[in-house]
């Protein structure tokens, strides 16, 4: 059985002897919180598209059993829906309609945020994103770098402020409480005691966090809710707990906070250990770290 390395080089050869006529290389594409993938990029002169196909999951299902042969004749299937479902031309990348904004931790994420611009925002990061296409489960985006908008020719602060008017329109924020969440998930006969605590995200629940920097939708919430605790679940959602009913320890809701990310969710989605107090001056870490400035939106 070959390793990841060899492996890699497999598929790659396997994929120049169906299309010799393309230029197939092998990239580390780095992803949030500094996840490093493997991945095959192909280009061609002929097309402006250069599908990038990720080789982790094809490596897993190697491990479990399938051939080599299997494994890249996937590989093509793969390269070829993208093919047909991308019409992005890469010039599209300076299309500011496009652009969104994208939360990620700024701690965790030193390699991402080297080569794109950023505000810093407690101890997040607000990133620029080029959004590709968008459906009701999923999005496809492509990243923002600083060459890229050095090339625009507008202030970084001009360029954010409209990101985030498009990020509040292509991705509308919800509300729902927990217990309501869980109790339309299963059909039983046992129902979830009503919960105080909501999951704040937006219409897709891709990269959901975000709605933490919409001014008027938190805003509003805390008016119907009083000051709450804010609980980075991932980069797709935010809890928020209304103070009122809260009547543990904080530092003991940090630590639960901790172990959750630590158990239950994925490296590439965690966002953060902090906890956070929303209320009508905003949004402040708990633990003292002053609020940077990072731009009048």
């Amino acid at each position: 059985m070959y390793d990841f390395k060899d492996f890699v080089s497999n598929v790659k050869e396997g994929m120049e002897k169906i299309y010799p006529e393309l230029d197939i290389s092998i990239k580390d594409i780095i992803k949030n919180n500094d996840t490093i993938y493997k991945a095959l990029v192909i280009s061609s002169q002929q097309n402006n598209a250069s599908p990038t196909i990720y080789l982790d999951g094809s490596y897993a299902r190697y491990q479990a059993g399938d051939n080599m042969d299997t494994i890249i004749a996937s590989v093509s299937e793969q390269y070829q829906e993208a093919l047909h479902n991308s019409d992005f031309d890469e010039s599209r990348i300076k299309d500011l309609s496009k652009y969104f904004i994208k939360v990620v931790n700024r701690e965790s994420n030193k390699m991402y945020l080297a080569d794109t611009p950023y505000f810093e925002y407690e101890d997040f990061a607000l990133t620029l994103r080029c959004l590709i296409f968008k459906d009701k489960n999923n999005i496809a985006s492509a990243k923002v770098t600083n060459s890229i908008l050095d090339s625009i020719g507008l202030s970084k602060d001009e360029v954010f402020r409209i990101a985030k008017e498009n990020t509040i329109r292509f991705f509308p924020p919800t509300a729902e409480k927990i217990s309501d969440i869980i109790n339309n998930s299963f059909s039983g006969e046992y129902m979830v005691p009503d919960s105080d605590m909501y999951v704040l995200t937006n219409d897709c629940g891709v990269n959901g966090a975000t709605v933490m920097i919409y001014d008027d939708f938190i805003s509003e919430f805390i008016k119907q809710h009083g000051e709450c605790y804010m609980i980075p679940a991932s980069i797709h959602e935010v809890i928020m707990l209304p103070r009122q009913y809260f009547e543990g320890d904080e530092d003991l809701l940090r630590k639960y906070v901790k172990e959750v990310n630590k158990t239950a969710v994925s490296k590439t989605d965690y966002l953060s250990d902090n906890i956070y107090l929303a209320n009508e001056n905003g949004i402040s870490l708990i633990e003292g770290m002053e609020k940077e400035d990072y731009m009048d939106m």
